[in-house]
């Protein structure tokens, strides 16, 4: 797998509260880059930071060889990423 090093940074993930005029978010930061969501309520804590962890991960063209795997940290989650099994490879 000859990939850009870069790549395999983890993607820290934190929430960041509401104020007078906009609701709460999460801001995942990773690549030397960030980007910012509204909280989905309708989703677990976990299951809305791996989300908005994973659409950076799509950012950036990663999505396709590899998957997140993380937890919580003080201030959030972090997630690094793990090769995907080829097809026809045992996990």
């Amino acid at each position: 797998m000859n990939k850009d090093l870069r790549f395999y940074q983890a993607i820290e993930t934190k929430f960041i509260g509401p104020t007078n005029s906009h609701g709460g978010k999460i801001k995942a930061e990773a690549f030397g880059t960030y980007i910012l969501r509204h909280r989905d309520h309708s989703l677990n804590t976990e299951q809305d930071h791996y989300n908005v962890a994973f659409e950076l991960l799509q950012k950036h063209g990663n999505d396709e060889w590899a998957d997140l795997v993380g937890g919580t940290t003080k201030n959030g989650y972090v997630f690094v990423l793990v090769p995907k099994p080829k097809p026809n490879e045992a996990l």
